[in-house]
């Protein structure tokens, strides 16, 4: 089964403020710190004094000194010592550079040891400030910085970074040092030291603030550490609005900050052409320049930022260029686009025919950007801070234009970038469609000096900024395929700056949908899933961002094609767009045929632990019968199954070999099947030397073990490496924690598809269970650099590859859990629902999967991992019950997967609920499972605290299901549009039925429903 850590990956990934901050000490009267490792709270407190606060350079500061306290917190969990950035304000109360003393501010080992030693400090002589590390051979890489004339009473920032590829000294955010040769250690002392001390040569009764410290796990830019110093950044692109450019200047909140003075200059030099003020609100400043009579040309804008004495505390230059075409556009009676005429980015989306727009007021992104490495720099690993972001912009533009075709209008735009890469972006609009196509090339060519070519391991298209539709964005809600699906009322103040779902990974289908009470908004990718694809969402200024990144992993000499990026409005809610995907998923990724028995199947008694016996596997399955199901979910099968072991050899505490194919051949002649489980992922880099299993195997004898691999030899080849270079591995569970199987890999596929042919073969099993399939956790990422490829390859295409690669040796049917995917149909028969595990709470909307793909694609749910989450998709049950979850299932035609219910206790609340529920499902079933899953469509006048949900089947007539949560049932009236039906029978769970009245009013049918049960349905039969 899935494991909380999923859940805590999730989480993470929505929740990410500060990109890489471990630890964070702001010192506002207290010592306690963030800590990402959760050891915030100090270590140790040292020196003569109690720690003591003042005024700081934001709120409150740490006083130091030889005299003062010493603060020590604990490294591991806040330090990373072969790669990280500390960030801290400085102010000498009362000393200079040149006193002739040592002023340590940061220190973790010693020079003796063998631990590394990692300093931040000024040197006793000459005024020099140092970044200094030592490796565990104390061997040095040290980065020193003269000359700086600081003067008592003033702050100054300090930043240092370090990695085997560089060490680095910023002063008040300015490069200041670079070591000569980086060195790194993998270890550091226990912990580390804030504040100043002056080791052997102090300076008696000096005083230092220690303000802001924070730490990170990979260097960060300069452009961060310049913001970190409390410098501005300024932006200027063509907003919304044409000839007009929007001016945004950014800088760490500073409180003496009041206003920023803008200018806009010739790029030749002269007095300004155009100037503006705006007020500094949290750290921004915005203003709008009206530039049509301004000449096509280079331009030059200033920012100044000024205190309330008016005087300049920082500043800000960016270039611009008035171009001859600033918009261009595509538009019919349904759509119409605008895009910037150098950056391509869409500055407004109408639609014309539903009286809404889909911006808001604020410049947007370029269309596309590439994250860009250096080739001579990294033969193949590289960190986030080697990244050089190359964004679409009227600098690489070569030209554009918009052409008639045969179907409507085509944009083509030609880009190139230095060295050699080029990109070419079309959009195409039909004539009578609501929707436009775009599509991204991109050639990353091969440069004659090998030292100048880039890598381009990812690619963002499209990017759309300012999103928002109508006139207000507290309307809005975003509708995803997040885990099963969500709708999340009002994002634009729910969201962070960017949220980050994978496509295969935590999100079942790859579109999103922006809508409001008039219309919505879609963008959608035709991905086959082969691609990793990140889907973004973040909210700014009021308004959404949303986006694709794909990890392309152009090497030089290859070319990147995208799947073609729908961008399209609409009427309604979400299940447009739902409809427009599904049509081209069923086309291009067409599902998997499954056997009779699973179209008809409502669901499995599983067991999760070594409670059954082999030989008893009828036995299980009479209770499974008692329930109404004639399929067994079975884990812990294999050798040391109390831990879900990796390798799969039948468990002997549960019986022989023989008894497991006896066990099973009788189950198959009752009218049985049976299914048994594997983790895709998880391994243990132990296996051929674990005690426990040596000691298991030696316990019952066991001879001739197929496949017993060596971890060394074998499987260490095929274990996933990130972009970073370290191997993917989770610290919990096995004898040496999960080691992350790489899916990409030919070994792991094998071994993997060999035993799942054995156990179909030799011991019957008739379904197979691929846990943790697909998920971002243990240490996988989007793209796997691991040692057995000769080229990186992205997850997604690597999992389709695996899964290919079993369909070689085993045709049954076979089952996943992690997230669904849309990509996956053609591989596999049906998913296992994880949204009361892992779904976003009262946001949760497993509906979305369930109209998309539940009629081909089933859908089990209920009790796997855990159940407690529909107490967040229904907030209104006071003490949510297992019995609730099943509820939710049968609502949304998911197939019930239940664990527990053997040994069958036939007095068991929860087992007869189920028993009922199934009862009452097979009454629906034809319309639930043949016919097409509408969700609310058509439903209305369900009174607070009641669920309905509509199913229609051609020839078959319709169903609704409902669930009532209410305390006092009253009856109320239904109302179902677009329905022609001759009868209608409200069916209880109780088993009794009785015959519903149906009125008209000339547009929809009218019911009252006066249910005595929590859980109901009716059925219709066709007019």
């Amino acid at each position: 089964m899935l494991t909380v850590f999923l859940a805590a990956c999730l989480t993470a990934a929505t929740a990410v403020a500060d990109e890489g901050l471990l630890f964070h000490a702001p010192f506002d009267g207290s010592l306690d710190a963030y800590s990402l490792g959760g050891a915030g709270n100090p270590a140790q407190v040292t020196g003569a004094a109690q720690p003591t606060f003042a005024p700081g350079k934001f709120g409150q500061a740490l006083l130091g000194g030889p005299e003062q306290a010493l603060v020590h917190y604990q490294t591991a969990g806040n330090v990373m010592p072969p790669s990280g950035t500390i960030s801290l304000w400085v102010k000498p109360l009362n000393w200079t550079l040149d006193d002739g003393s040592f002023h340590v501010f940061f220190e973790s080992g010693t020079g003796a040891g063998a631990t590394g030693w990692l300093i931040l400090y000024q040197f006793y002589q000459g005024g020099q400030l140092l970044l200094r590390y030592a490796d565990e051979l104390q061997r040095v890489g040290m980065a020193s910085a003269q000359g700086l004339g600081w003067q008592a009473g003033d702050w100054h920032h300090l930043a240092g970074t370090w990695s085997p590829e560089a060490e680095r000294l910023y002063v008040d955010g300015e490069l200041a040092a670079t070591a000569p040769t980086p060195l790194v250690a993998q270890t550091l002392g226990e912990t580390f030291a804030l504040g100043d001390s002056g080791w052997h040569v102090p300076h008696a009764g000096a005083q230092t603030l220690i303000d802001d410290v924070r730490i990170y796990a990979h260097p960060l830019t300069p452009e961060r550490i310049r913001e970190l110093a409390g410098h501005g950044s300024l932006t200027v692109a063509r907003g919304p609005t044409e000839g007009a450019w929007q001016a945004e200047f950014r800088m760490s909140a500073r409180e003496d900050v009041k206003r920023v003075r803008f200018e806009v200059l010739a790029d030749a030099g002269g007095a300004a052409l155009r100037t503006a003020e705006a007020e500094m609100s949290e750290g921004v400043a915005r203003a709008e320049f009206p530039v049509a009579d301004l000449a096509p040309g280079e331009y030059r804008v200033t920012a100044q930022a000024l205190d309330a004495q008016a005087a300049v505390v920082a500043d800000g230059t960016a270039q611009v260029k008035r171009l001859e075409q600033e918009r261009v556009v595509l538009a019919n009676a349904q759509l119409r686009l605008v895009f910037d005429g150098g950056t391509g980015a869409v500055t407004a989306i109408e639609a014309p025919a539903l009286g809404f727009t889909a911006r808001a007021a604020t410049a947007p992104p370029a269309l596309f950007s590439l994250d860009t490495v250096r080739f001579l720099e990294h033969a193949r690993f590289y960190q986030p801070t080697d990244v050089k972001v190359l964004a679409a912009g009227e600098s690489h533009l070569k030209s554009i234009v918009v052409e008639r075709t045969a179907q409507g209008q085509r944009l083509t735009a030609e880009y190139a970038f230095a060295p050699e890469i080029t990109a070419t972006l079309v959009a195409d609009l039909a004539d009578e469609d609501s929707v436009a196509q775009l599509r991204l090339r991109v050639a990353n060519g091969l440069p004659v000096k090998p030292s100048e070519a880039l890598r381009v391991p990812r690619i963002a298209f499209p990017r759309l900024g300012g999103l928002r539709v109508g006139e207000k964005a507290d309307d809005d809600t975003l509708a995803t395929g997040y885990i099963h699906g969500e709708t999340l009322a009002n994002p634009a103040a729910k969201l962070p700056a960017e949220r980050t779902v994978q496509y295969p990974g935590t999100a079942c289908l790859p579109w999103q949908d922006l809508y409001d009470p008039a219309g919505g908004l879609y963008l959608g990718p035709q991905t086959d899933g082969t691609c990793q694809l990140e889907i973004t969402a973040g909210a700014r200024d009021g308004a959404m961002d949303l986006g694709n990144r794909w990890w392309a992993l152009l090497e030089p000499g290859e070319v990147w094609q995208s799947p073609v990026v729908e961008l399209g409005v609409h009427a309604g809610a979400w299940h447009w767009g739902a409809d427009r995907f599904r049509d081209w998923a069923l086309q291009a990724t067409p599902p998997r045929t499954p056997p009779a028995w699973l179209s008809e199947c409502d669901g499995w008694l599983g067991l999760g632990s070594p409670v059954y016996q082999f030989r008893d596997l009828p036995k299980v399955l009479e209770a499974a019968k008692y329930y109404g199901f004639s399929y067994l979910q079975l884990w812990s099968q294999m050798i040391l199954g109390d831990q879900y072991y990796c390798y799969f050899y039948p468990n002997p505490d549960l019986g022989t070999e023989d008894e497991l194919r006896q066990g099973i051949a009788q189950l198959h002649a009752q009218g049985g099947q049976i299914g048994f489980y594997s983790n895709v992922i998880c391994f243990d880099g132990a296996i051929d030397r674990n005690p426990q299993l040596q000691a298991k195997i030696a316990q019952y004898g066991l001879k001739d073990l197929p496949m017993l691999p060596r971890f060394r030899d074998e499987a260490a080849k095929s274990v996933y490496v990130g972009p970073s270079g370290a191997y993917g591995r989770s610290a919990a569970g096995y004898l040496d924690g999960y080691w992350a199987m790489d899916p990409c890999a030919p070994w792991w596929r094998d071994y993997l598809a060999n035993w799942i042919r054995r156990w179909h073969e030799d011991y019957g099993a008739d379904i197979w269970y691929l846990d943790s399939f697909p998920v971002h956790g243990y240490g996988l990422g989007p793209a796997s650099y691991a040692l057995h490829l000769d080229h990186p390859q992205s997850l997604g295409g690597g999992q389709i590859g695996l899964l290919q690669r079993i369909r070689e040796s085993f045709d049954g049917p076979m089952l996943y859990e992690g997230v669904a995917c849309a990509a996956f149909m053609p591989y596999t028969n049906w998913c296992l629902g994880t949204q009361l595990s892992f779904g976003s709470g009262a946001w949760s909307r497993p509906e979305i999967l369930d109209y998309s793909f539940s009629d081909v694609y089933p859908v089990f749910a209920g009790s796997c991992n855990v159940w407690t989450g529909i107490g967040q998709i229904w907030p209104d049950l006071e003490k949510p019950r297992h019995e609730d979850a099943m509820n939710l299932v049968f609502l949304n035609g998911e197939r019930f997967d239940t664990l527990g219910l053997y040994p069958l206790d036939t007095q068991s609340p929860f087992g007869e609920h189920v028993r009922k529920l199934v009862a009452l499902r097979r009454k629906i079933r034809d319309i639930v499972y043949q016919g097409r899953f509408r969700d609310t469509l058509g439903l209305s006048g369900t009174p607070e605290g009641v669920s309905a949900r509509l199913f229609t089947g051609e020839g078959l007539g319709a169903a609704v299901t409902i669930v009532d949560r209410r305390k006092e049932r009253a009856p109320w009236e239904l109302r179902v549009e677009g329905l022609a039906a001759a009868s209608a029978r409200l069916l209880l769970l109780d088993g009794s039925e009785e015959q519903l009245d149906i009125r008209h009013d000339g547009q929809a049918l009218l019911l009252e429903i006066s249910p005595p049960t929590e859980v109901c349905a009716i059925r219709f039969g066709e007019g």
